[in-house]
């Protein structure tokens, strides 16, 4: 049995490879996603000023095939 500490972030130099315009037919999905993750980076110095702080994370749930993993690539 091996111990050591649990992976609990992942980070990935250079991406996946995939992006915003690959993800096709989840318009709200993508649209929430890029709100989430895309404008605290984008406009920090609004969110700043308003006092907002971005999310710690993103679930993304659903049946098997609906875009989830296209979508967490994308981000």
């Amino acid at each position: 049995m091996r111990t050591g500490r649990p992976i609990t972030c992942v980070n990935v130099e250079g991406g996946f490879g995939v992006g915003w315009d690959d993800v096709v037919g989840v318009g709200a999905a993508k649209a929430a996603l890029q709100e989430a993750i895309m404008w605290p980076r984008k406009y920090a110095a609004v969110h700043r000023r308003l006092g907002l702080r971005p999310p710690a994370g993103v679930l993304l749930y659903g049946p098997p095939g609906t875009g989830k993993t296209m979508l967490a690539k994308a981000a």
